[in-house]
């Protein structure tokens, strides 16, 4: 775990060196002190320095009463959930703001969305020369320093890691380094510059060359710091390209609860093919996993709306209004209306005379790696970022094998059949072949809700002789499947 300093600590009035996770081991009065501490530690583990914490003096939790309602490191756009440190069982993201790890249910006032585009900043990006795709070549001053670093390290046996000796390897060996390796190589001596007031990193000190000069070495040094610096700064930035916002619909029974103003089912079902796209799509299991786990931790906000209308909100994760659950079918919600809104109380109403004919639908973002496609053309959908959940009043569905709970427990109050037996009876008919057991279950349903119908004769009667209620298995499990939406809820 390395060491880092910081005159923010709460426990220390001046300096302090701290672990990884806050943890304060030494208070100080000045800034040298702190360091010479910090740069000691690291030594005395074989570790490199951290350098100095930057975080702002404004890194507060999101739920503080002065934080914008929605804003959270979680969701700002320098937050990076590919890099990612567990610190005694909390995850933290790197900041690109601040070049720190930083919870996601806190926020700064550095916050900015996703989608955030700063004019002025576009216009000097034009000014700025493109990516070179071919990498930039380093510099001889470069290739002496990493060369040094490299033979300070095997004679004292100390300073940098295994990144800083490839990094080295690669200066030393001419390789031209690409924008990425570029943009890591200056948020390293940004970190490290503090590394320079430590005891032993100029010639002449005790203890030179100290593991902070020799790691300093393997990247560059002075010259790798400038040379990095001058690209970034003369250098369009890569940016991300923005996710734009894809909607799924749902055909599915929605089950008014208790009071009336509670409602749930099944948003989403777990390898369904979807219909109606140019594309074949599923969704896989696990692809809300991420943003449920977000909104658990109260690092996303997912919102219900009705309609995709912002003005008609529902609920949302942060208030919780909504509640979120991917289990192995697909992903549940359930939602509390606010009895006290007009617009909510008529939802409510509707839900509870036409819950049958309305839908649900979700938006959602896909981010880089979020989907793939499978040697058939099917587009996966594997992990996507979840903004909203819409109820619907009657859209052509997208998923239509989505199943309310409400419609299998409405179905099973009225036929006394068990909720887990018609579940995996619908399954299997969802899936295109149900097995026997089933079938069976099916049957015994469609007659219990429609009477006049019979079991099918053993023997095969001729068309024109058939009794117009002897319904073929087939066309039964399609008179089910509507007979469910069409059920009235209770």
């Amino acid at each position: 775990m390395p060491y880092f300093i910081t005159d923010k600590a709460e426990s220390c009035s001046g300096w302090a060196t701290v672990k990884e996770d806050g943890e304060v081991i030494g208070c100080h009065t000045s800034k040298q002190d702190a360091t010479d501490q910090m740069i000691a530690v690291s030594l005395a583990e074989g570790i490199e320095p951290g350098g100095e914490r930057a975080l702002p003096d404004n890194y507060r939790p999101s739920l503080s009463p002065d934080v914008p309602e929605g804003r959270a490191c979680g969701n700002c756009a320098f937050y990076n959930e590919d890099e990612v440190i567990e610190v005694e069982g909390e995850l933290r993201a790197f900041c690109g703001r601040w070049n720190d790890y930083v919870r996601g249910d806190f926020y700064c006032n550095a916050w900015q969305p996703h989608d955030e585009e700063d004019e002025d900043e576009d216009e000097i990006e034009e000014e700025r020369a493109p990516i070179n795709p071919d990498g930039y070549e380093v510099t001889g001053a470069m290739q002496e320093e990493a060369q040094r670093g490299l033979d300070w390290r095997r004679e004292y046996n100390r300073g940098g890691t295994q990144v800083g000796v490839s990094r080295a390897r690669d200066i030393v060996n001419g390789r031209r380094l690409p924008f990425d390796t570029v943009q890591r190589m200056a948020s390293y001596f940004a970190r490290h510059e503090v590394d320079k007031q430590g005891q032993g990193f100029s010639a002449g000190e005790d203890g030179f060359p100290s593991a902070g000069r020799i790691a300093w070495a393997l990247w560059g040094g002075d010259a790798g710091k400038r040379w990095a610096d001058n690209i970034v700064a003369n250098t369009e930035r890569k940016k991300e390209p923005k996710m734009a916002i894809e909607y799924r619909q749902f055909q599915t029974e929605i089950r008014a609860e208790g009071d009336g103003h509670t409602f749930e089912g099944y948003a989403a079902i777990f390898n369904s093919e979807a219909e109606g796209l140019n594309t074949r799509e599923i969704i896989k299991p696990g692809a809300f996993s991420k943003s449920v786990a977000a909104a658990e931790r109260g690092e996303w906000e997912v919102k219900a709306l009705q309609d995709h209308d912002p003005k008609l909100f529902l609920g949302s994760t942060k208030t919780g209004t909504l509640d979120l659950e991917e289990d192995d079918r697909g992903l549940k919600v359930r939602v509390s209306l606010n009895p006290e809104v007009t617009f909510a109380s008529d939802l409510a109403a509707m839900l509870r005379r036409d819950g049958a004919a309305m839908g649900m639908s979700f938006g959602f973002s896909v981010p880089n790696k979020g989907d793939a496609y499978d040697d058939n053309g099917i587009r996966e959908l594997r992990n996507i970022r979840l903004h909203e959940v819409s109820l619907l009043t009657g859209n052509q569905p997208a998923y239509p094998a989505t199943i309310g709970l409400g419609a299998v427990r409405s179905l099973s109050e009225r036929t006394e059949i068990e909720p887990d037996r018609l579940m995996r009876a619908f399954d299997s008919l969802l899936a295109g072949a149900p097995d026997a057991d089933s079938a069976a279950t099916l049957d015994l349903a469609l007659r219990k809700i429609s009477p006049d119908l019979r079991p099918e004769p053993e023997t095969t009667t001729e068309p024109e002789e058939a009794d117009e209620r002897l319904v073929p298995l087939s066309v039964r499990e399609r008179q089910l499947a509507l007979a469910k939406l069409e059920a009235p809820i209770r």
